[in-house]
């Protein structure tokens, strides 16, 4: 059973709160990690990652054998996580039990529209995806050095209320004709915190080890179906859709680094180590 006093979210955003609220609804303390106060019922310690990350290893000296997740997302520039480093090189004698960290399935690059599982090789295309990729990196060496499990979960989309990208339908702006829109995959925000948790608890790492999970819920669709589909459930009306020459020139550049990348992910193994369900097997369902 996790040990939950011991319990520090870095990185407090809609999953960090979701994930803190299995905890508190039970009567149990975490404490969460801020850029600045929270309003929670979670303690909370005031930390800029990009400057000084030490309240962080003070708690961890006040607390033996913590537990971490760690939500926050690399800085937006460069091709390696710069905040996960410096947690790194600041460890020293720090005394860790587990660490689930969210990644991104951008560290496996395009996929072609593949059906791939964690044994796929990592070819980030993107900065993005590199960043994810050096923060996975410097934490397994981490680990192995320090001797703390490793549970890595690399996450697609994420959906649910607060998620819906209905401003920009709204605006009615393009998405790819539905012959040339890639693959992407995704996960509810409920099931995803309920992934997080059992990561914790449930993962079988063992101390200075690694290992990765896929999260999704098994049913990828194009993107322009994606937006389809949230479109109808909202009675808005459909994005209008251009062929790829058109809609690179109109796209942002971040959308179309979501363009150039297609795969099916498999994500049989967190079902079958973790032993859990779907609250939502589908964004069809999810909208129902």
């Amino acid at each position: 059973m996790t040990d939950i006093r011991n319990i520090l979210i870095v990185g407090f955003g809609d999953i960090g709160r979701r994930v803190a609220s299995h905890y508190t609804q039970q009567g149990q303390h975490i404490t969460a990690v801020c850029r600045t106060a929270a309003d929670s019922e979670a303690a909370t310690l005031k930390v800029d990652l990009d400057q000084d990350q030490k309240p962080i290893i003070d708690w961890l000296a006040a607390n033996p054998s913590g537990q971490i997740y760690w939500f926050a997302p690399p800085q937006k520039h460069g091709v390696t996580d710069e905040r996960i480093n410096r947690f790194c090189q600041a460890l020293s004698n720090s005394d860790i039990k587990r660490f689930v960290y969210i990644s991104t399935t951008a560290v496996y690059g395009d996929c072609q529209g593949r059906w791939i599982d964690e044994e796929e090789p990592l070819k980030p295309g993107t900065d993005r995806g590199k960043r994810r990729q050096n923060a996975e990196q410097c934490l397994q060496i981490a680990a192995k050095e320090h001797g703390f499990e490793l549970v890595v979960l690399r996450v697609p989309g994420i959906y649910g209320p607060g998620r819906w990208p209905l401003a920009r339908l709204k605006k009615g702006l393009p998405v790819l004709k539905e012959a040339e829109s890639p693959y992407t995959n995704r996960i509810h925000q409920d099931d995803l915190a309920n992934i997080c948790v059992t990561a914790m608890n449930q993962a079988p790492v063992k101390a200075g080890e690694w290992r990765a999970y896929n999260c999704s819920d098994g049913h990828p669709s194009t993107m322009t179906d994606y937006f389809n589909q949230i479109a109808d459930a909202f009675d808005i009306a459909r994005p209008p859709q251009l062929p790829r020459a058109e809609a690179e020139q109109q796209l942002t550049p971040g959308m179309l680094s979501f363009m150039n990348e297609s795969k099916r992910l498999n994500s049989d193994r967190v079902w079958t180590e973790f032993k859990t369900t779907l609250s939502y097997s589908s964004l069809a369902e999810a909208l129902n």
